[in-house]
């Protein structure tokens, strides 16, 4: 049995503990271990290393007041020595169920990184760095709007000096009333 924390730290480390990887993200299509699987992982080492984890809900000061956190703390059980780390949690919903998901997120991050663990599949950050999807072009967007067009039975004409009368009609509306749809549609854009 290690005599300090750094020692039962070093103990669990070197037991090259699996995590088994339980889940897979249904965004990326890569694996990751849950929270559950990591505690099951570490469970038996942290008890042999006599090491502690106290992991709990706490807040960061912030300029809005408190915002939420979470509390991770590893102490050695027969000196008492201890370390800790709070990490700010990000809400992806304002509500009961956001908070517990990123308490959860944040409770597994910290064990992973505490402890050196290998929860995720290394995807070399292609996800963070994905490139972006090309832009469409123009004459792209014109030939899905036109294929939906003749789907609705739509039929463009054979002049295109002719397409907004033909369009105004397809619509049952007068010519001037696609300048009213187009002015309608950038108001709306823009704000």
């Amino acid at each position: 049995m290690a005599d300090n924390l750094a020692g039962a730290l070093l103990e669990v480390q070197s037991a090259n503990v699996r995590v088994k990887k339980d889940a897979k993200n249904p965004h990326f299509g890569n694996a990751y271990a849950t929270l559950g699987a990591v505690i099951d992982a570490l469970k038996p080492h942290l008890t042999h290393a006599e090491i502690v984890v106290l992991q709990e809900p706490t807040f960061l000061p912030s300029v809005n007041g408190a915002e939420p956190a979470l509390l991770t703390r590893v102490t050695h059980a027969p000196t008492g020595e201890a370390t800790e780390n709070v990490s700010p949690l990000i809400l992806d919903r304002d509500n009961m169920q956001g908070y517990g998901s990123a308490l959860t997120y944040a409770r597994r991050y910290a064990l992973v990184s505490l402890f050196t663990l290998d929860a995720d599949d290394d995807d070399d950050a292609n996800a963070a760095a994905a490139p972006a999807k090309p832009k469409e072009t123009i004459d792209d967007v014109k030939d899905k709007v036109f294929a939906k067009a003749e789907e609705l039975g739509f039929v463009p004409p054979d002049d295109p000096a002719n397409l907004r009368a033909a369009l105004a009609d397809f619509m049952g509306i007068p010519e001037d009333g696609l300048d009213k749809i187009s002015r309608l549609r950038k108001w709306l854009r823009e704000n």
